[in-house]
């Protein structure tokens, strides 16, 4: 049940995290997580009880409390808030609590929210609300 920092600076594993990792970067935060890594990148946070989740880089980054297998690779400023959520890259996207296995692949300001296997890949400001949907750029 060890939790570990390697390298980097001013990072945070709390005391509850089980088996997690930051590797790098500066200011990475795991709070109360099983099983989650941070590796590299600058202020990026795993929550209170995200399970099995991961953060690859990038700034400003957060996997919300109670979201299992919750995956961010790189991007500024992307929030996931929903179960087996992926976000690759992009700024300010977000898959809100009421998605499950939401992906946002780059882009901006895009969002998932509402329905389940819902897809956003690129543009800027797109919704996605429906189940089992996707939008492509926009």
């Amino acid at each position: 049940m060890d939790s570990t920092i390697v390298a980097g600076f001013s990072s945070y594993i709390g005391l509850s995290a089980n088996d997690s990792l930051v590797l790098g970067g500066s200011a990475n935060r795991i709070m109360e997580c099983s099983i989650g890594s941070v590796i590299n990148g600058i202020d990026n946070t795993i929550d209170g009880n995200a399970s099995f989740s991961t953060i690859l880089g990038g700034r400003l980054n957060l996997i919300n409390n109670n979201v299992d297998k919750g995956f961010i690779g790189g991007g500024y400023n992307n929030c996931i808030a929903g179960d087996y959520g992926t976000i690759v890259a992009g700024n300010g996207n977000k898959i809100c609590s009421a998605s499950c296995n939401g992906t946002i692949v780059g882009g901006e300001n895009n969002c998932v929210r509402g329905g389940c296997n819902s897809l956003v890949v690129g543009g800027s400001g797109n919704d996605n609300v429906a189940k089992n949907s996707s939008i492509v750029g926009g």
